[in-house]
């Protein structure tokens, strides 16, 4: 099916199913857009990451940012005294770089004692489970089934394989699951170092949007803009102390982190975020009474204490989970850390849901299916879910990257590349702009964070 067709498809079954149970909360409108089974955004385009993609990250700027991860780990595992298995997981691998250059990196710098490596790979999409596969060196015969038309959503783990790492010739044994919740703990936790990773995981994950009125905080849901449709029918009331020019003008996320998601030899000129436009066919209204989601977040530490009327407040109760699944799962591991990398702040901004399709930003109601849609990560969200349930967890950040990576040496790491008495100026100019996109603070050096839960009170590089 094309993405046209996709897009025409998903968009039919959001009004029907606005139409029959009244108008969508915005964290619903993510997930059909996202991950519906058979028109969502990650199920159904191919080229999703880089620069043939929607949208770039840093493991497509550089590979050095993926052996300072692999370096970072080779670190803890040292600390946690050097176990006989090391056991990796990522939540939402993308092209499968990431992993398999910090397992290579790992392998690697481990090759005397050689620890047995284990990889487990959370994935939703189909399309790139293969892609996965190929980058981690599996063998094609492990994938014989058709991304369009497989479920791969009954089996837990849907697919396992033997890799084989391209640099080191490691062959780690390699699974995927859909779930983080079918992850299972290692057979002998006390002589296995577990590490988790979820770079750019949470960013995708669905938010819930509330505003503040003078009656209190009422939920923004997603309704038909249908002139001709009844708002009754839709069970929507604009009326709840609200400008409707105010709410028809997001959408359009924030504008100054659209320059982060730009390529890393564009020339840097910050893009403009879309125009507010009123002629979708999807819009936000407000719901006209509390939702069980607006009063759930006066039991959150949301930290709302600057907001007056008007503002805008957004909550992931999916990222609070999962983080609550991952300080459960590290408790269980012993030795075990895990390390989050995502664009955010320690505290809500307000509204940043923002939609890409073609390394530009557009508007998250054009064409739903057929664009990235992602929001800011509230790190105060991930420490409250991890601690809730793990509270002898020891937490380090959130830092920036910049700072992340050059206590990790990266600026080190990109001298000697630079060094090479064989490169070209070509390449010495893409690696000193991939370090400056990596690094600097008006690209993603500032933009994204850095923190890891562990379950040792060692200080840990990288955050000292």
């Amino acid at each position: 099916m094309s993405t046209s067709k996709h897009a025409a498809a998903l968009l039919a079954h959001l009004r029907a199913r606005i139409k029959i149970s009244g108008p969508l909360s915005v964290a619903d409108y993510m997930r059909e857009a996202i991950l519906n089974p058979a028109s969502g955004y990650y199920v159904s385009k191919q080229n999703t990451v880089g620069e043939q993609g929607d949208f770039i990250t840093s493991p497509e700027v550089s590979p050095v940012f993926s052996e300072m991860l692999g370096v970072w780990s080779v670190m803890r595992w040292q600390q946690h005294g050097q176990p006989n298995s090391i056991n990796l997981i990522e939540l939402g691998p993308g092209t499968g770089n990431l992993m398999a250059t910090v397992a290579e990196t790992i392998a690697r710098l481990t090759a005397q004692q050689a620890p047995d490596i284990n990889i487990t790979l959370v994935e939703a999409s189909p399309l790139l489970v293969k892609q996965q596969g190929e980058r981690l060196g599996c063998s094609a015969n492990d994938f014989g089934f058709d991304p369009e038309t497989t479920d791969l959503s009954t089996k837990a783990p849907f697919l396992s394989s033997k890799g084989k790492l391209a640099a080191t010739g490691a062959t780690p044994h390699v699974q995927w699951m859909r779930h983080f919740d079918d992850v299972p703990v290692p057979p002998d936790p006390e002589n296995t170092f577990s590490c988790i990773f979820a770079h750019e995981f949470f960013d995708a994950l669905p938010v819930h949007q509330f505003r503040l009125t003078k009656d209190g905080w009422r939920e923004q849901l997603v309704a038909l803009n249908d002139p001709e449709t009844d708002d009754e029918v839709q069970g929507s009331n604009d009326s709840a102390n609200c400008n409707k020019d105010e709410i028809a003008t997001q959408g359009t996320g924030d504008a100054d982190v659209v320059q982060q998601q730009t390529s890393a030899d564009q020339s840097g000129d910050e893009k403009k975020a879309p125009s507010p436009a009123l002629d979708f066919p999807l819009r936000l209204t407000l719901a006209p009474e509390p939702t069980a989601f607006s009063k759930a977040i006066s039991n959150l530490p949301l930290f709302l204490n600057t907001k007056k009327e008007g503002d805008v407040v957004e909550v992931s109760y999916d990222s609070v989970a999962i983080a609550s699944k991952i300080g459960k799962y590290l408790t269980q591991c012993k030795n075990a850390d895990a390390l989050i990398v995502d664009y955010g702040e320690e505290a809500h901004r307000g509204d940043t849901l923002r939609a890409f399709r073609d390394n530009k930003q557009v508007h998250v109601f054009d064409a739903p299916g057929t664009a990235d849609i992602t929001a800011d990560v509230d790190f105060n969200c991930l420490l409250f879910g991890a601690l809730r349930v793990a509270r002898s967890l020891h937490v380090n950040g959130p830092v920036e990257q910049r700072h992340f990576l050059q206590r990790l040496g990266i600026e080190q790491r990109f001298a000697k590349l630079m060094a090479n008495s064989n490169i070209s100026a070509e390449d010495l100019g893409l690696l000193r702009r991939q370090l400056d996109f990596l690094t600097s603070p008006t690209a993603m050096g500032s933009r994204f964070k850095v923190i890891n839960f562990s379950t040792i009170s060692d200080a840990t590089h990288g955050f000292m």
